[in-house]
């Protein structure tokens, strides 16, 4: 079920920021804006920095989380930074539990001191915790084969039966190896803090996938493997398909294993998320004076390339209904699926108390075995490769690549049409089962990709870009076979995405201060050197349950989209989800083009379009889903922690009073939770002001460059590292060449030029701002890619 990674875009509205450095020199990154707290810097990073002893690295305090954990006079040194900047000199680097600094520890007394004599009391009898974990499953599932069929919501059928397989088999694993560590924990009484240190060694072998060692051959490979295997030399699952996504903090998982987090401190239970989406996210209209659609589209477009969770299915591999028809309840407890997690809408709702519904359905997401089958807590699975590899554009297996290729000349299968390429049509039910009989359906590398219009045609974009660079190989070298032709435009079309990522749109994002405090920067000379292969790439789930969600708040309610006679035609938001039919128009996908680099995005704060908390993917219905309300309950399910304790880990005091988000904001927010350190980490990080040249709050911006930290140098064939690094590298010529592609480059040699022959030269910018205006694309202000370098 799609539940998430609608319309992801990065934004913050930089009009009113203020930054506050304290008179020691320590950009604290204080906030003073009426809807965000005053932030203070925690007291430990307030001392003189020092240097760090030889081997360690001084880091942001958010790669060094085990911190949080050590007591006061065993906190790292404190060390410079960057400019005024404090880090730690962390020895435990992004582990965020003691596990790691345990190694460390050099004295048996020591260990003992500090995993607090943690221990079972009696010998673990595996067979038995296996055989009451399966007998547990069976229940649960026996259950839930009992239940009623229920009709399918149309937004919730994007499986085909392949995949069905292999997500029931994943979501068994992941549920089995969960329930045998509750009952591990529970029947030696560890508490849930000691249990989630992870210092049990004990191993559920039974229910661990084999992971055998990648053969060197496979590391030389010039090519990266299509679902991310091998490119570890150590951990050679890393990054791949189907693995977890990692955490920066242990979850707030309400038994330490699984449960949702549902409780307030004090014990009660946390509002509704849709009572705290209606009386927190108003829809007001924002437009942002700088940047386009383009930041938002080519947002989503990222996220389905990084991120793609999966919610649990029934045995028979159909989507679970928790919901009476037409959301007119909850079903009762004796009739829901064991994985439901629906969101209850209050009587109050001013929106849809008006067609009597009191239910939003919400299902449980797949989980898989935690690191090396150790009794601990659930992880989410991530459904694609973690690496900025193509496989939005080429699947993330073999089945589905072989799917998108041609076999010939190394271009991708496309779909002809008034003489311009398209995404090949499919029927496929992983992609259509939601369309209408007649409507037309694009297959791509990832399955979401007629959820709205605009990535349908960002989906476009790539594949063009593919085939235009296969075409011009082919001319340099016939020589060439149709495999060499695909793997080398391949390699080269992923680099100009990474290279898209951290030159023009990371540093919108985050700003240069953090692009240099995390050294995410691109290179302007020479080969990078920061591989690092102790970086697991993984995605985290804050990362992706919270901080690369809140550009939904960017989304706009229509696509203003230009005609011959200068006028425009409304395309509201609901009529583009799952509508991709009018890209076969001849003039529209140019047009749809120029909409993305001219019309703004809204600015990202708390308003959210109604198009989002009321009508996604409504189909033919009256009302929708809410976004807002479907992020924050599927941060509880994963148990992200509340935005409280990611503040103390990014370097920053706790908000204790909600008076400090000023009266209106405080007000609401104090209506919907009993205490400020139950604000759920998607709501705070939205509520916060920019910093420095920054579009996003301290704390999503902290978390984002920490990802793109890790999938830059935990990433064996990042386009910039060197032959030592990459058995894939560019020689420094064709290096080059890559670091003068832009997104206007990208999008200038891919448009069908019958609407549109000008682009903007930075494309992420509104094309209406001085100095941006659209130029023609043969001009010096957009550089060309020379492939002559690859003639071989």
């Amino acid at each position: 079920m799609i539940l998430s990674h609608l319309l992801i875009c990065i934004i913050f509205d930089i009009a009113h920021k203020t930054i506050a450095r304290d008179l020691i020199g320590v950009n604290t990154h204080e906030l003073f804006m009426g809807k965000s707290p005053h932030l203070k810097i925690l007291p430990e990073l307030l001392v003189s920095p020092k240097s760090c002893p030889h081997g360690v690295k001084c880091v942001p305090p958010i790669q060094c989380p085990a911190h949080l954990k050590m007591a006061n006079n065993e906190h790292p040194v404190v060390c410079n930074l960057y400019g005024e900047y404090r880090g730690f000199c962390c020895a435990t680097l992004q582990n965020h539990t003691t596990e790691f600094y345990l190694k460390q520890l050099k004295t048996e007394k020591e260990q003992k001191r500090f995993i607090r004599d943690i221990k079972w009391s009696q010998p673990v009898d595996l067979d038995s915790i296996r055989n009451e974990a399966n007998f547990h499953f069976q229940k649960l599932t026996r259950s839930s084969r009992e239940l009623e069929n229920r009709q399918t919501p149309f937004h919730e059928s994007f499986s085909s039966s392949k995949s069905v397989k292999s997500d029931l088999a994943d979501q068994a694993l992941g549920i089995k190896h969960a329930i045998a560590s509750r009952i591990a924990r529970e029947s030696d009484n560890i508490s849930i803090e000691e249990f989630q240190l992870g210092l049990s060694a004990k191993i559920l072998t039974h229910t661990c996938p084999a992971s055998p060692p990648c053969h060197p051959k496979l590391l030389a490979l010039r090519y990266r493997s299509i679902d991310g295997v091998c490119n570890n030399p150590i951990n050679g699952a890393w990054g791949s398909k189907k693995t977890a996504m990692e955490r920066l903090l242990v979850p707030a998982y309400s038994d330490g294993v699984w449960g949702p987090r549902i409780h307030s401190v004090d014990g009660s239970l946390l509002s509704s998320p849709r009572a705290i989406s209606f009386t927190v996210f108003p829809d007001i209209d924002r437009p942002h004076p700088i940047y386009n659609l383009n930041v938002m589209q080519f947002g989503q477009f990222l996220s389905h390339e990084i991120t793609q969770s999966g919610s649990i299915l029934n045995d028979d591999g159909k989507p679970i209904e928790c919901c009476s028809p037409g959301g007119s309840s909850i079903l009762p407890t004796n009739q829901r699926h064991f994985a439901c997690f629906p969101i209850h809408v209050p009587p109050n709702d001013p929106f849809y108390s008006k067609f009597n519904v009191k239910c939003l359905n919400g299902v449980r997401s797949i989980i898989v075995p935690n690191k090396d089958c150790k009794f601990g807590y659930a992880k989410q699975l991530n459904k694609v490769t973690h690496f900025i590899d193509g496989s939005a554009i080429y699947g993330s297996d073999g089945q589905k690549a072989s799917e998108m290729r041609s076999f010939k000349d190394g271009r991708l299968i496309a779909f002809h049409e008034f003489n311009r390429e398209l995404l090949p049509l499919t029927r496929d039910a992983k992609f259509c089962a939601s369309l209408r009989d007649k409507n037309t359906c694009f297959n791509a590398g990832d399955s979401r990709v007629n959820q709205v219009l605009s990535l349908t045609a960002v989906q476009t974009l790539f594949l063009r870009e593919h085939n235009r660079i296969a075409a011009q190989l082919l001319i340099l070298n016939p020589h060439w076979s149709d495999e060499i032709l695909y793997q080398e435009t391949r390699r080269i079309v992923v680099a100009e995405l990474q290279h898209i990522v951290y030159s023009e749109f990371l540093p919108i994002l985050v700003g240069k201060d953090a692009m240099l405090r995390f050294d995410i920067q691109t290179r302007n000379q020479d080969y990078s050197t920061d591989y690092d292969s102790n970086v697991n790439p993984a995605v985290t789930a804050e990362f992706v349950g919270a901080a690369f969600r809140f550009g939904h708040s960017t989304v706009d309610w229509r696509f203003l989209i230009q005609q011959p006679n200068h006028q425009f035609e409304t395309i509201t938001l609901p009529d583009a989800f799952f509508n991709p039919v009018r890209l076969r128009q001849p003039p529209f996908y140019d047009q749809m083009m120029q909409t993305l680099y001219s019309q703004p995005m809204q600015s990202v704060d708390e308003s959210f379009t109604k198009g989002l908390s009321r009508f996604l993917f409504k189909g033919d219905a009256p009302f929708g889903l809410d976004l807002a309300s479907i992020n924050i309950n599927r941060g509880r399910d994963w148990g992200l922690r509340s935005y409280n304790d990611y503040l103390s880990v990014i370097g920053f005091k706790k908000v204790d009073d909600f008076s400090l988000y000023g009266p209106d904001v405080g007000h609401h927010l104090a209506s919907v939770y009993k205490h400020p350190d139950d604000i759920d980490l998607y709501v705070g990080g939205l509520l916060e002001a920019a910093r420095d040249d920054s579009l996003l709050g301290p704390t999503f911006s902290e978390i984002i460059s920490d990802q793109f930290s890790r999938l830059r140098k935990g990433d064996r064939y990042f386009y910039e590292h060197g032959p030592e690094i990459n058995p894939g590298s560019f020689n420094p010529e064709q290096l080059n060449e890559i670091k003068k592609v832009t997104f206007a480059r990208i999008i200038c040699d891919n448009l069908d030029k019958i609407a549109v022959f000008s682009v903007p030269p930075k494309a992420f910018h509104r094309a209406d701002l001085s100095g941006n205006q659209p130029v023609h694309c043969d001009n010096p202000l957009i550089p060309r890619l020379d492939l002559s370098f690859w003639r071989e």
